[in-house]
């Protein structure tokens, strides 16, 4: 009882119950708690801890530590509470940009490894210092099988490199993240090296309900997204609903192999795609191109192509792939910082004149070296009334007169 009017009265200060003073009955029935940005540092993390390991917030099944200042050695003082198994009831544990790297990682690892939160369906590690040597102790705590249930995997914003993805990638393809739904490993420095090491563990079939999977913002070239290719065509992201691989450095050749892939059917649940910001011009928009029209992308909601490197040419391909109606759910086109010009528009004019965009709700054409032609032909579709779901239209920085 005192460890839980200890903690009652720390909540007071620095968490989301601070509007509600605290009592015994409050603090001890509490199944979610959230800590206010910047309140916590090591030395409130340990005292957290402390009462945690007395048995204080035994129903507790939500714990939100992002956005503060732990760092490593408050994770290795919440570490000690999680392996105590006082937290056995947890589900969700958010540690998001709270300057944690590989040492305090290396004491999480440990902690999960003992099985003590073996309900824990949500982790949330995005934006810290993690490395390769704290992904490789942390791919070997989930090859232990004591994180199972996981469901919500966020490494986004982290320093895990090609070194650090073949250790994840094994403990993937031993099938101890079977129930994972949705993986964040943006922004990562993740090169081809470790992208083909993450498709051959998702060709071993270990994700196959994975609905998310966000590898934008890191180095993957063609050999790279030729490998996941390889794993999509196997059927094992069958469930996949969103795929972001924006930002990256993907060319021509890579794209071509990754819209083969797609004709085969392997991702009939996809309902957005993210491919801006790569190196992908008309040949690869061509390729493309084909797998849309083999209807293999029907259920896409949301298709993202802006800043890459298209002309006229691929979007002549992609324009008749759309005026097929293989598209027909599709509500949101990124076309923008390309360069489509006027008969790339009159071509892309066309299909929407046939009707084959009527749900079109939002259509980036900004920044594409489009004149008057283009856009009398864009008008003349409109104004048949092809366009009727469209609510956000963007044509800025153009070449666009009176």
């Amino acid at each position: 009882k005192d460890a839980v009017l200890k903690i009652g009265r720390f909540l007071s200060e620095w968490s989301d119950a601070a509007h509600h003073p605290p009592t015994w009955e409050t603090v001890f029935q509490k199944t979610s708690l959230r800590a206010r940005v910047r309140s916590i540092g090591a030395v409130k993390a340990e005292i957290l801890a402390d009462a945690l390991m007395c048995g204080a917030l035994p129903r507790l099944t939500s714990l939100g530590l992002s956005f503060n200042q732990i760092g490593d050695a408050g994770l290795k003082e919440l570490s000690r509470a999680i392996a105590s198994g006082s937290l056995g009831a947890l589900q969700r544990l958010y540690l998001s940009e709270n300057e944690i790297g590989d040492e305090g990682i290396k004491a999480l690892a440990s902690a999960l490894a003992s099985g003590s939160m073996a309900n824990l369906q949500g982790l949330g590690l995005g934006s810290n210092n993690i490395g390769e040597a704290g992904m490789i102790e942390l791919s070997r705590s989930i090859a232990s099988g004591s994180m199972a249930g996981l469901k919500a995997f966020n490494l986004d914003r982290n320093y895990i490199g090609d070194g650090g993805m073949p250790s994840l990638a094994s403990a993937i393809a031993s099938g101890s993240m079977a129930s994972l739904e949705r993986l964040f490993l943006s922004n990562n420095w993740i090169g081809d090296a470790g992208m083909t090491a993450l498709a051959g563990a998702i060709a071993s079939g270990s994700l196959g309900n994975l609905t998310y999977l966000g590898l934008c913002g890191n180095q993957i070239g063609d050999a790279g997204v030729s490998a996941l290719a390889g794993a999509i065509a196997s059927g094992s992201l069958g469930a996949l609903q969103t795929l972001n691989l924006g930002i990256n450095q993907i060319g021509d050749a890579g794209m071509t192999d990754f819209s083969r892939a797609i004709s085969s059917g392997s991702l009939g649940k996809l309902t957005t795609l993210y491919l801006y910001s790569n190196n992908i011009g008309d040949n690869g928009l061509k390729a493309f191109a084909s797998a849309v029209a083999s209807g293999s992308l029907g259920s896409l909601h949301e298709l993202c192509l802006h800043n890459n490197e298209i002309g006229g040419d691929g979007m002549k391909a992609f324009a008749e792939a759309l005026a097929s109606g293989a598209m027909k759910k599709l509500q949101v086109l990124g076309l923008g910082n390309n360069a489509i010009g006027d008969a790339g528009m009159t071509e892309l004019s066309r299909a929407i004149a046939s009707g084959s965009m009527a749900n079109l709700v939002t259509l980036y054409l900004n920044g594409n070296q489009i004149g008057d032609a283009g856009v009398s032909a864009l008008a003349g579709a409109i104004a048949r009334g092809s366009m009727a779901s469209l609510e956000r239209l963007f044509l800025s920085n153009n070449w666009i007169g009176d």
